[in-house]
C-alpha cells in the first residue's frame, strides 16, 4: 500500500510538472527568443508573418518597376511631372539623362540591400511574434513614415501618378501593422545593452548611415553625381530619387537601433555577417558600375570595405562585454 501510495505521488507530480512546463512555453514573457504569441494554433501564419510577407512583396514589386525604368523603356516620366522635366528636353522625349540613369542606379541597389537586410530580420523573429511586433513598430519610422515624408517633399517635382501609388501602398501597410500591434495582447521588453563588440559596431554603422541620410537630404544629388556636363544643375528626377535614397539610410538606421535594442546575441551575429557580406558585394560590384558618376568615388570604396571588414571580424569574433546597462523594465 505504501509503494502504491508513493507511486501515486509521483505521477501526481510529474503531471504538475508537465503541465507548468507547458504552461511557460505557451505563456509569453518577452525574455527568450522562441516565445510566440499565436492565437488560434490551426494558422498556418500568424498576423505578423502575414504582415511581414505583404511587406517584403510590395517592396520587391516597387524594385521591379524601378528595375523596368533603368534597364528597359529608361523612362523618367515615371517619377516626373510632365512639366518638371529638364529645360531642352521636347515633351515628347522621355529619356533620362545620364545623371538620372546613375542616380536611379544607385537608389535601385540600395533598395535592393534595405530589403534584403528588411528581410533577413523577418527571418530571425520568425518564430517570435512579440520580436516582430517590435521590427514592425520600428519599420513604421522607416522606411514607411519616411516614404510620405519624402513624397511631401518632392510634390512639385514628383508625377501624381507614382506619389499615388506609392502612397497607397505605404498607407496599406502602416494599416496592417496599426491592427497586429493594436491587437498584441503586450510588447517585447527592451533587453540589458551591453557594451560589447556587436553593439559597438551596429552603433559605428547607425552613425554612417546617418551621416549618408544627411548627405542625401542637404547635399542633393550634385554632392552624390557628377553631371552630364561640366557645371550642370542636378535635373529634376534626380531631385525627386535623392530623398527615396536618403529613406533608404534612414531605414538601414532603424534597424541598427533594432539590433542594438532587442536582438538576443546570436541573431545579432548573423545580421552583422549579412552587413559586411553586402558591403563587401557593393564594394568588388555594384560601386564600379557607378564609379565614373561619383563624385568621390574612393570615400564609397573605403567606406563599405572598411564597413564590411568590421562588420565580418565582429560577426566571428570572441564575446567580450566591457559595461551593462539594464535600465527598470528591460528583460533581465
Amino acid at each position: 500500500m505504501g509503494r502504491t501510495n508513493k507511486h501515486k505521488r509521483s505521477l501526481t507530480t510529474d503531471v504538475k510538472s508537465s503541465s507548468k512546463n507547458e504552461e511557460e512555453e505557451t505563456t509569453p514573457s518577452g525574455g527568450s527568443a522562441d516565445v510566440r504569441n499565436r492565437t488560434g494554433g490551426k494558422s498556418l501564419l500568424t498576423m505578423p508573418q502575414l504582415v511581414s510577407l505583404i511587406m517584403i512583396s510590395i517592396a520587391f514589386s516597387y524594385l521591379m518597376e524601378m528595375k523596368d525604368v533603368l534597364f528597359d523603356n529608361q523612362n523618367c516620366n515615371t517619377y516626373l511631372q510632365p512639366s518638371s522635366q529638364k529645360e531642352g528636353i521636347e515633351d515628347g522625349d522621355k529619356s533620362c539623362s545620364l545623371q538620372d540613369l546613375a542616380i536611379l542606379r544607385a537608389k535601385f541597389h540600395s533598395g535592393i540591400i534595405c530589403e534584403l537586410l528588411v528581410g533577413l530580420c523577418i527571418i530571425l523573429c520568425w518564430k517570435n511574434d512579440l520580436l516582430m511586433l517590435r521590427l514592425h513598430a520600428f519599420l513604421c519610422m522607416a522606411p514607411l513614415a519616411s516614404t510620405i515624408l519624402a513624397i511631401q517633399f518632392t510634390k512639385t517635382a514628383i508625377h501624381p501618378g507614382f506619389a499615388g501609388k506609392l502612397g497607397m501602398m505605404v498607407t496599406t501597410l502602416l494599416i496592417l501593422v496599426a491592427g497586429s500591434l493594436y491587437n498584441a495582447p503586450t510588447m517585447y521588453p527592451l533587453k540589458p545593452i551591453k557594451g560589447d563588440l556587436s553593439n559597438a559596431t551596429f552603433l559605428t554603422l547607425l552613425v554612417g548611415y546617418g551621416w549618408e541620410a544627411y548627405k542625401f537630404i542637404i547635399g542633393g544629388a550634385a554632392g552624390f553625381m557628377k553631371g552630364t556636363n561640366e557645371g550642370e544643375t542636378a535635373s529634376s528626377a534626380s531631385f525627386v530619387l535623392m530623398p527615396f535614397l536618403a529613406v533608404d539610410q534612414l531605414a538601414l538606421v532603424i534597424l541598427c537601433i533594432f539590433g542594438i535594442a532587442f536582438l538576443p546575441s546570436s541573431p545579432q551575429r548573423y545580421l552583422l555577417f549579412f552587413i559586411g557580406l553586402i558591403h563587401m558585394i557593393y564594394h568588388y560590384y555594384l560601386i564600379p558600375q557607378i564609379r565614373s558618376d561619383l563624385v568621390d568615388a574612393d570615400y564609397y570604396d573605403n567606406l563599405y570595405f572598411g564597413s564590411a571588414m568590421f562588420a565580418l571580424t565582429a560577426s566571428i569574433a570572441p564575446s567580450m562585454t566591457f559595461f551593462e546597462f539594464n535600465a527598470p523594465g528591460m528583460n533581465n
